[in-house]
């Protein structure tokens, strides 16, 4: 991994996911031998590092206001993070619950909840400091790869393999509120654009779209060669 063209973090494994801890400086990365590990982008150094899964880390959530870290992986287990000093390298509570391994996590805005996919179908709502499994939504045929909580809403989107883009609300039992059924060949990553009622998804037929949650539809679309695949994508403050 290379910070600004100028530091070289040599890593025992593959970058699985990788976050930014906004006005921190700082960035979380989950490696495939399990470790977790925070960089700061202008010391140049690592803050902190945990061995936190036996497996790969498959995601990442991250808090704005807390110092604090969700991370997911193939083990199929969610664990809190204290990165205040490098001494915490014990979780603060380990999320129990999926059968499969866990694909996205996002962290609302209140900070006090968190939802996770997994590929086990389903999604779930925790509580954080609790550590409490809250509500469930499960799918009888799709796993899911991507949630995102649309700001200052209930709502929760979430893209399928199936290539359906789904809105949830999360306080009316899980209502489906949007279903735009297979709009890419399989949905890698969702987005939600802050302070604009839009989300943004990216796939494996090469397009990345934006989409209007009161009109249903997409407003604008970038397309590259069908052949390629869309692994990540990050929302820029204008």
């Amino acid at each position: 991994m290379c910070i600004r063209d100028r530091y070289m973090v040599k890593l025992d494994g593959t970058i699985w996911c990788v976050e930014e801890i906004a006005k921190r400086h700082l960035i979380a990365v989950g490696i495939s031998t399990g470790q977790v590990s925070i960089y700061h982008m202008q010391k140049l150094e690592e803050v902190f590092s945990v061995a936190g899964h036996k497996k790969n880390v498959s995601c990442l959530g991250v808090f704005r206001k807390q110092k604090k870290l969700l991370s997911g992986g193939f083990d199929k287990e969610i664990k809190l993070w204290d990165f205040s000093s490098p001494q915490n390298t014990n979780p603060l509570y380990v999320y129990k619950g999926h059968t499969g391994w866990i694909s996205s996590i996002a962290v609302l805005q209140d900070e006090e909840k968190f939802v996770s996919a997994s590929y086990d179908c389903t999604i779930k709502l925790w509580s954080v400091e609790q550590g409490t499994l809250l509500a469930n939504f499960k799918s009888d045929k799709q796993t899911f790869n991507s949630v995102c909580l649309i700001p200052q809403t209930n709502f929760v989107a979430a893209g399928d393999r199936s290539g359906s883009l789904k809105i949830f609300n999360v306080n009316q039992d899980w209502k489906c509120e949007v279903d735009l059924q297979k709009v890419q060949s399989s949905l890698i990553q969702v987005k939600c654009v802050p302070g604009k009622e839009r989300v943004l998804s990216a796939g494996t037929n090469g397009r990345v779209s934006i989409w209007s949650i009161t009109k249903k539809t997409s407003v604008r679309h970038f397309e590259t060669s069908k052949s390629s695949t869309f692994c990540h994508v990050r929302v820029v403050d204008e």
